[in-house]
């Protein structure tokens, strides 16, 4: 196996695992890897979650990894931009919500930590979850549109 199969496969892996403990609401979540500071397992599992769906999409089509046109090479640079994105997630959640737990409360004065810094959060959370596939949507749709565009002119 070449070494981005083994790459891909590895992102889909854990891009799965993640997810499927994020929806059913396992235990797991709430472990804690580490009591001081309180690192549940929930905060480095949702980490990787978001580390690998970007990579999922980046080593899975070769369109996307190897670009041809500049087209493809801004779509490329997405899917890099939230990768790295993905790289730094925990440490931005972290200076957004001064825990490792991301917990936010009404009763913090100032910006880390606030019911605001949540929201800046969450925002955060649903940006780097759409992306890749805002990301995908507009390169399928790039393509369907020259395959019409195609078709169009072979029978003029």
């Amino acid at each position: 196996m070449n070494p981005v199969t083994i790459k891909f496969l590895v992102a889909l892996t854990v891009l799965i695992s993640s997810g499927v403990i994020l929806l059913t609401g396992s235990s797991l979540l709430t472990y804690e890897l580490i009591n001081k500071p309180r690192v549940p397992a929930g905060t480095l599992i949702s980490w990787l979650g978001l580390i690998a769906l970007p990579s999922s999409f980046f080593y899975g089509i070769t369109r996307i990894r190897r670009p041809q046109k500049r087209f493809d090479s801004i779509i490329n640079n997405g899917f890099k931009g939230l990768i790295c994105l993905g790289l730094l997630w925990g440490l931005i959640c972290f200076v957004l919500a001064n825990n490792w737990t991301n917990s936010f409360s009404s009763k913090v004065d100032g910006f880390r930590g606030s019911v605001r810094a949540g929201e800046v959060f969450w925002m955060f959370n649903y940006v780097l979850v759409a992306m890749p596939f805002v990301l995908l949507i507009i390169l399928t749709l790039e393509r369907f549109g020259k395959v019409l565009i195609g078709r169009k002119n072979r029978y003029d």
